[in-house]
């Protein structure tokens, strides 16, 4: 089920030629530090673009290159868009190149980066496409300042590359993103949010953009000659300037040791409850909450040896259990990381297990979701045995601050479904519990109906406020709180789930 692409031919400008073309995602593997499970597309240099002055030398140039016509889809399927311009330069001299080419010929033009976005960010039909995978040079993507106080990286360096980076030469984000396959083109132009308290996103963050214009032309935009002001109405620019090419960051030029802690507690206690909640959330430094539904429906180990030998999970008992199901006597996985000066970081070999690991739980759950997709009355009992074995994992670890953020590998090999939202923080919390009952109020009222829009999990990230004015961040400027500003809500699913497009938006209109 790969997309079908076409290319227009290098000597025949309105000619099609079907070719097939494998595409897959990055892995990092614990064996080997980059496998490429796809195979390289046709890639031009895009010379002679000196050339292209008008319409006519932008036709010229398309007839004599060729141009990849192709479907694309995103990175979780959602999105599919047939007919899209597809250039991969190598160079920002083939990024200059593909802008005046576009504007001679009438074209817009979009990026992607690790197409992480579950939004219509990308080229639509009949549109240009950048896609930066393999720009260069290498030794360029990332270039840590002699202070280590600032680090510039290309559009399509990836949160990996950057992380490795920081284990070696010592410096910090105090703050990251999850996902470490995804690229700070993405994720920093897009405002995309970390986690911490008082912590902004990583856009605000950016000190200098260098950036393709729609002329063709690389400007650089900086708060030194800029102004503060200026980068705040630019930091979050969802790809409208062209091009982002580079961008300078900010970071934290000392190591940070911390102690992450793994604790489980029912919703009860915790996400129905005001007072307890904040009182949790505030007396750490980091706070995440994952919920996996369902995971209270007390399957035992009889039930499951039995299932086992029988080969059938249909004899498992869940019609019965989910009968008095309450989402209240679920457990939460809590996630606590607050800093420990001195203390003594776990080896590199714990991290290739745990590599090793989830990357099998990642391939299993790619595998699973099919199957589940198709039955979805399975549905509670997958998520129980998802919620048992987190529950299996070490409940406190010292480790450096990148490995704390980016704690889960291999999350690009199993696609989802996310739906998002940002919210003020009130200084009550109050607002922060009815948001949650909200939504396990509707599990619930679906449950009711035997549906099961939800089958992974719904995560809560609390942060501060962000100062880009396109960052969803920028709503926690309003919280009278002094440390936690805002919280993002997520909510995830297999890809195909029924049901999931009606139950995300019931909930958004509550």
């Amino acid at each position: 089920q790969f997309p079908c692409h076409n290319w227009l031919s290098a000597n025949n400008g309105d000619g099609r030629e079907a070719r097939s073309l494998l595409r897959g995602p990055l892995l990092d593997h614990p064996l080997s530090k980059h496998v490429f499970y796809q195979q390289q597309p046709q890639l031009h240099m895009y010379k002679e673009g000196e050339s292209v002055h008008d319409a006519a030398s932008a036709k010229a140039w398309v007839k004599k290159c060729g141009i990849p016509i192709i479907t694309f889809q995103n990175w979780a399927r959602n999105i599919t868009v047939p007919g899209v311009w597809a250039f991969y330069p190598r160079t920002v001299e083939d990024i200059k190149t593909i802008v005046r080419v576009a504007a001679f010929t009438g074209k817009k033009v979009r990026t992607c980066g690790a197409k992480h976005s579950w939004s219509m960010l990308y080229a639509d039909e009949d549109q240009v496409l950048i896609d930066p995978q393999y720009l260069g040079p290498a030794s360029e993507q990332v270039v840590l300042s002699a202070d280590k106080k600032q680090v510039t990286v290309m559009a399509n360096a990836t949160i990996l590359q950057v992380k490795r980076m920081q284990l070696d030469e010592k410096f910090n984000f105090m703050f990251n993103v999850l996902v470490d396959s995804v690229t700070y083109g993405g994720i920093v132009n897009t405002g995309c949010h970390g986690v911490g308290g008082g912590c902004p996103a990583l856009c605000d963050l950016v000190e200098e953009l260098q950036v393709v214009d729609d002329k063709g032309d690389l400007v650089t935009y900086s708060k030194e000659n800029d102004g503060v002001e200026f980068m705040k109405a630019v930091s979050t620019n969802l790809g409208l300037f062209v091009f982002v090419y580079k961008m300078t960051l900010n970071v934290q030029p000392s190591e940070y040791i911390v102690e992450s802690t793994n604790e489980f507690k029912s919703i009860r206690s915790t996400l129905n409850n005001a007072d307890n909640l904040k009182a949790l959330v505030e007396s750490h430094w980091s706070t995440e909450i994952f919920w996996t539904p369902y995971n209270s429906i007390g399957l035992s180990s009889d039930d499951m040896e039995k299932a086992k030998t029988e080969k059938d999970f249909g004899t498992l008992p869940i019609k019965e259990k989910m009968a008095n199901w309450d989402p209240l006597n679920d457990d939460c996985w809590l996630k606590f990381v607050d800093f420990k000066p001195g203390g003594h970081p776990e080896e590199q070999s714990y991290y290739f297990w745990k590599s090793l690991r989830e990357l099998f739980q990642h391939n299993a759950m790619n595998w699973i979701a099919p199957k589940l997709v198709e039955n979805p009355h399975y549905t509670p009992a997958y998520c129980w045995l998802s919620n048992f074995l987190l529950k299996k994992q070490q409940s406190k670890i010292v480790q450096q601050l990148p490995h704390a953020i980016h704690f889960l590998k291999h999350i690009s090999v199993a696609p989802v479904y996310d739906m998002e939202f940002a919210f003020v923080v009130d200084d009550d919390y109050e607002n922060v519990s009815t948001a949650c009952k909200v939504v396990y109020n509707k599990i619930k009222e679906y449950k009711d109906r035997n549906k099961y829009p939800m089958n992974i999990c719904l995560g809560m990230r609390f942060m501060g406020a962000s100062d880009s004015l396109l960052c969803p961040a920028v709503v926690g400027k309003q919280s009278p709180n002094e440390k936690v500003k805002t919280l993002y809500i997520e909510i995830l699913t297999m890809p195909g789930t029924p049901d999931w497009k009606e139950f995300c938006e019931e909930i958004a209109m509550v």
